[in-house]
């Protein structure tokens, strides 16, 4: 399955397509199913241009991430016929960060790796998220289910940090919203958006939330209904 959705993908230029091509080298080293040359080209033309033209902070998210994934120093970045480099993550720094449950995560991201780290604006990040959490468990932001899953991706980050009041807070945290997706799983294993109902895209949201918390999806009986788990109904699609 990856190496056939890998095998679509290789003239593609967009940056969560570029992520997915670069988390797929590294979950398999000898693919074939590779970006070709000339996408990488175009994606990294477009990726510095974009980063040259703009402020927003989850533009710059984006980039840092996608450019990261295939090997490309965020942090010199150079336009055609110049010297001079630009920095993605010095461009982030400045620009004003949302809260959303929607980016946030995504800028713990960046300054999860340990070269982009920046300890008061990712603070600052997981206080906010952990505020907007709902009494239920749920962040609740364009749909619930999709949104929850998100913002447990992002701090799972956290569930091990160094300041002790930070990783209590993000466990409890993240124990409430596992127990309310639990409550919303479907029969067959699969989760539903707001609009949609039962899709393939919430219920792979929702599985890489419980992985990034640590939780074993194919055994962890929170998340087994009628005998069948989130790979199951994932696989319904």
């Amino acid at each position: 399955l990856l190496s056939n959705i890998a095998g679509a993908y290789t003239e593609k230029t967009s940056y969560w397509e570029v992520m997915d091509m670069g988390a797929y080298k590294k979950y398999a080293p000898e693919t074939d199913k590779v970006l070709s040359e000339t996408a990488m080209k175009v994606f990294v033309k477009e990726s510095i241009a974009d980063v040259a033209e703009t402020d927003r902070d989850s533009d710059l998210t984006k980039a840092i991430l996608a450019l990261t994934a295939v090997g490309k120093d965020a942090t010199k970045l150079y336009k055609e016929n110049t010297n001079t480099p630009i920095s993605a993550l010095s461009k982030l720094n400045a620009a004003e960060q949302s809260t959303s449950a929607w980016s946030a995560p995504y800028t713990l991201a960046v300054y999860n790796r340990e070269e982009y780290a920046n300890r008061e604006k990712e603070i600052a990040l997981v206080n906010a998220l952990l505020a907007s959490q709902g009494e239920n468990g749920e962040w609740d932001e364009f749909g619930t289910i999709d949104t929850t899953a998100n913002a447990i991706a992002g701090l799972a980050f956290y569930m091990d940090d160094e300041d002790d009041e930070i990783k209590t807070k993000v466990e409890v945290a993240i124990g409430k919203a596992l127990d309310y997706l639990s409550t919303q799983q479907n029969d067959n294993g699969s989760f539903s958006d707001s609009w949609s109902g039962a899709n393939s895209n919430s219920t792979a949201m929702v599985a890489i939330a419980l992985a990034a918390a640590g939780v074993d999806i194919e055994n962890d009986a929170r998340f087994i209904k009628n005998g069948k788990g989130i790979i199951d109904g994932l696989f319904r699609f």
